[in-house]
C-alpha cells in the first residue's frame, strides 16, 4: 500500500515540475541596455536627423539567450522520473497474511503456519502460540510464544522477495537460550484455509490458556 508521505512527495514533485515548465516558457527579463554614448555637440547650423539615427544604432546591444530555462526543465523531468521509479516501480513488502515458516533450532527443524494480521499481531495456526511483529521496509521482527509456559521464539530477518523471508531465531525458556535460523514462504490462498474442526481446537486451546 502507498504510504501517505510518498503521496505528498509525489504531489509536491509534480507541482514543482509544472512550475518549472511554466517558468521555462517565460521570457527572461531584458538585460539592461548599455547607455547610449552622449552625442557629440552638433556644430552650429547642423540639425541633420541622420546624425542622431547613426548614434542611436551604435548603442544597440544584442540580447544573449540564457540556458537557465532548459536546465530547469531538465531538472524537473529528472525529478519526476526518479519519483516514478521510486514510488511506482518499487517493490512493496507486505507481511500481512499467512506464511509457512521453516524453523531450525539446535538441529531440530519444524514447520509452522504463522498468520500476520493488521495491527501487528501474529498467531500460529493450530497452536496457542501468539505474539507481535514489526516491519521496517524489508526488515522484520516478530515474537511468538506462550506466556504461561514461559517460552518465546524471537525471529529477526528480512524479505528476500515479495513472498519470501529468512533470518535468525532465538528460543528462550527460563535460563535456556538456543539460536537457529528460519525461512518463510507466503502461503497461497488455496492452502491457507483452516477447517472448522481446526478453528474449534485452536479457540478451545486459547480459552484454556
Amino acid at each position: 500500500m502507498m504510504h501517505k508521505p510518498k503521496k505528498w512527495i509525489t504531489v509536491l514533485l509534480i507541482f514543482s515540475f509544472c512550475y518549472l515548465i511554466q517558468l521555462s516558457a517565460m521570457p527572461l527579463q531584458a538585460e539592461s541596455e548599455a547607455a547610449a554614448p552622449t552625442a557629440p555637440e552638433m556644430q552650429a547650423g547642423n540639425d541633420s536627423p541622420n546624425v542622431v539615427e547613426e548614434e542611436d544604432d551604435s548603442g544597440y546591444t544584442k540580447k544573449k539567450k540564457s540556458a537557465l530555462p532548459i536546465l530547469l526543465a531538465v531538472v524537473g523531468v529528472a525529478a519526476v522520473a526518479a519519483l516514478l521509479v521510486l514510488v511506482v516501480f518499487k517493490t512493496k513488502y507486505d507481511i500481512v497474511g499467512t506464511w509457512t515458516v521453516n524453523r531450525t533450532v539446535a538441529g531440530n527443524s519444524v514447520v509452522r503456519t504463522l498468520v500476520f494480521q493488521e495491527g501487528g499481531s501474529v498467531s500460529v495456526s493450530n497452536y496457542i502460540d501468539v505474539g507481535t511483529f514489526t516491519k521496517d521496509g524489508k526488515n522484520v521482527t516478530f515474537t511468538t510464544g506462550v506466556t504461561s509456559m514461559n517460552y518465546t521464539y524471537t525471529y529477526t530477518g528480512k524479505f528476500t522477495g515479495k513472498d519470501t523471508m529468512n533470518g535468525n531465531v532465538t528460543y528462550r525458556q527460563g535460563a535456556t537460550v538456543q539460536d537457529g535460523t528460519w525461512n518463510a514462504t507466503r502461503a497461497s490462498s488455496a492452502t491457507t484455509g483452516t477447517s472448522t474442526t481446526d478453528k474449534a481446537v485452536l479457540t478451545s486451546e486459547r480459552e484454556a490458556k
